[in-house]
């Protein structure tokens, strides 16, 4: 699960370069999408059916992606031969995966939602929006992800991408200014949700030991998301004061607070 050069349906040597081209033929599938499942007096089921293996196709290429991030190659060798078995994915190729997810996922995809499809179908674009973000996240922010980050840090110092440059760059991606476009702003808030939820199951996650009990996780991944979330409720209570922003930023201030009241006094 750690090798990113090891995936069904990959057949790219750069998933970056591969799926950026993969993105631009799903583009221009749906900008035919109607024309080309149309028949004279039938419905829209075709439709439908057609935009819902675009999206997942295009989630496909998302997670082909993500795997980088925290990836790990593995290598086959006898004892006979030298070198490690695994190493972590360069942190310049890990960079260049968050700026592809950044370019084609992150940043609002409208044309995943266009409206000439939308309003022919039931399928709520939100929920469509929310999907994709979610697939993602659940992948990239994830303990495998993290430990991976820790331990490549442990090894190979700053010349490994670590569990800090990953939160400092996603945090720089996922609370970037919300745009004046209604359409955009409503998937950067759904985005800026999904992302928090993502941090909060990994600060909640607890290990058993013996006998079905329960313990908190004492490892750096448990203390670094609890400390994002006070990072991020800190930059949310200086959010734009418009009526959106604002009903979006005391949500997510007031979900993190009952998050870190609950499970504190577990």
């Amino acid at each position: 699960p750690n090798d990113p050069r090891l995936q069904s349906e990959d057949l790219g040597s750069n998933q970056m370069e591969t799926n950026t081209l993969g993105v631009k033929n799903l583009k221009y599938i749906m900008t035919h999408l109607l024309e080309w499942t149309s028949e004279p007096n039938k419905g829209y089921d075709n439709l439908k059916t057609l935009y819902g293996e675009v999206v997942t196709q295009y989630k496909r290429y998302m997670n082909h992606v993500a795997r980088y991030i925290g990836g790990v190659y593995g290598e086959s060798k006898t004892v006979e031969q030298p070198g490690a078995l695994y190493t972590p994915v360069e942190k310049a190729k890990q960079k260049e995966a968050l700026e592809f997810l950044k370019k084609n996922l992150f940043e609002p995809q409208l044309w995943l939602v266009p409206n000439d499809v939308m309003d022919k179908i039931v399928t709520k674009p939100d929920l469509t929006i929310e999907g994709t973000y979610t697939a993602v996240l659940n992948n990239i922010m994830s303990r495998r992800v993290m430990l991976n980050l820790i331990e490549a840090e442990a090894m190979y110092g700053t010349d490994a991408y670590t569990m800090t440059d990953l939160y400092k760059d996603m945090n720089n991606i996922i609370f970037a200014p919300i745009s004046s476009d209604v359409r955009k702003a409503t998937y950067q808030r759904i985005l800026q949700k999904v992302y928090v939820e993502s941090i909060i199951s990994i600060y909640k996650k607890e290990s058993n030991v013996g006998r079905g009990t329960l313990k908190k996780d004492n490892t750096d991944i448990t203390a670094m998301a609890y400390y994002q979330l006070n990072l991020i409720k800190s930059k949310l209570q200086n959010t734009r004061k418009d009526t959106a922003n604002q009903a979006h930023a005391a949500y997510l201030v007031g979900h993190i607070d009952k998050t870190l009241k609950e499970y504190n006094t577990k």
